[in-house]
């Protein structure tokens, strides 16, 4: 079908609600453990999953296992700053950014269990982007941020190899461990 319009952050939000409640009812349905949903999200996709699990929590609903963000911004005013800093005034950006993305706003208060994924090599997104994250998720129950020198902005799964794949596996296992128990089984 053909929609109308620009993408929205709002937009953007409320579908990834709609592919959330579609991911609830099917472990209401018993299709799915509900108790074992984890959120993926790279770069602009990190953005809509804080978004995602922001919104969740302020509605007092049932949140993700666990975040799993690579290689995301702290907002697009400060992505700004990086990337042109010609144009890197508060009047310009106030004027001209029509979406925001305050990712650094929003997950100070998330209580969701957080793993970075952060390529060094990042042409598009400085590393610095996802240490100030990790820095500002203190209600975290749990948070990692996990490096690969050779990761650039789209191939981080690529370039960590087995160390990668093994720090997912452990926060998957370390998120359904005793010490998160609470959270995992809430919802």
């Amino acid at each position: 079908s053909n929609s109308g319009g620009a993408p929205s952050e709002e937009g953007l939000i409320e579908d990834a609600l709609s592919a959330w409640l579609w991911l609830r009812t099917a472990a209401t349905e018993g299709r799915i453990d509900g108790r074992r949903i984890f959120v993926f999200g790279r770069s602009l996709g990190g953005a809509v999953a804080v978004g995602l699990a922001s919104a969740l929590q302020q509605r007092g609903e049932c949140l993700p296992c666990g975040l799993v963000l690579e290689n995301t911004f702290m907002s697009i005013s400060s992505l700004v700053d990086t990337l042109f800093p010609i144009v890197a005034f508060k009047s310009l950006k106030d004027r001209f950014l029509r979406v925001r993305w305050e990712t650094i706003e929003r997950i100070k208060d998330l209580e969701v269990p957080l793993l970075f994924l952060t390529g060094e090599k990042d042409e598009m997104i400085p590393p610095a982007h996802s240490r100030g994250l990790h820095a500002k998720a203190e209600k975290s129950p749990l948070r990692r941020h996990v490096l690969f020198p050779e990761g650039t902005h789209n191939d981080t799964w690529e370039k960590g190899g087995d160390k990668y794949w093994e720090t997912w596996a452990d926060f998957v296992k370390d998120c359904g461990s005793a010490k998160n128990k609470d959270i995992v089984a809430a919802g």
